[in-house]
C-alpha cells in the first residue's frame, strides 16, 4: 500500500505543477496578444465625427478705405453627439460670437485661414459645455 500512496501523492503534485504551468502559458499567450493587438485595435477604432453645417454668413469686413465683404459657408465637426443638440440651443450665440470675430478682420488677416479656423474653434468651444468642436471646414469662401 506504500507504493500506491507515494503514486497518489506524486500524481497530486504532477497535476499542480501541470496546472500551474497551463496557466502560465495561457497568462502569457494573452498578453503577447493584447501587446501585439492593442495598438492596431486602437487605431481600428475611431471617434465616430459628426458634421454640423451653419449657415452662410456675410459680412462687412474692416477694412478703411474699401467697402469689403466676406461670405462664407462653415461646417464644424465634433466628436460627441450632445455637442450637437447644445450647438442648437446656443445656436445664436454661436452665430453672433462668429459674426464678430469675422467683422474685426480685413481683407489681410483672412490670407492665413488655418490661423481662422483655430480662432473660430476657440470662439465656439468657449460656447460649449458638453464637449468641443475639433473641426471647422469653409465650403465658401468669397471676399469682395
Amino acid at each position: 500500500m506504500s507504493e500506491q500512496e507515494g503514486k497518489r501523492k506524486l500524481g497530486k503534485g504532477f497535476w499542480i505543477i501541470l496546472a500551474v504551468v497551463v496557466l502560465v502559458v495561457m497568462a502569457g499567450t494573452a498578453a503577447g496578444v493584447y501587446f501585439l493587438l492593442a495598438p492596431n485595435m486602437a487605431q481600428e477604432r475611431e471617434l465616430p465625427i459628426y458634421q454640423v453645417p451653419l449657415e452662410t454668413f456675410t459680412v462687412n469686413l474692416k477694412d478703411n478705405n474699401y467697402r469689403r465683404f466676406l461670405r462664407t459657408y462653415i461646417t464644424v465637426e465634433t466628436s460627441e453627439k450632445k455637442v450637437i443638440k447644445e450647438m442648437t440651443e446656443k445656436q445664436y450665440k454661436i452665430k453672433d460670437t462668429i459674426n464678430s470675430v469675422l467683422a474685426a478682420k480685413n481683407a489681410g488677416d483672412l490670407e492665413d485661414r488655418d490661423r481662422l479656423k483655430e480662432e473660430l474653434i476657440a470662439a465656439i468651444n468657449s460656447h460649449l459645455t458638453e464637449g468641443e468642436v475639433v473641426g471647422l471646414y469653409f465650403e465658401q469662401f468669397i471676399i469682395q
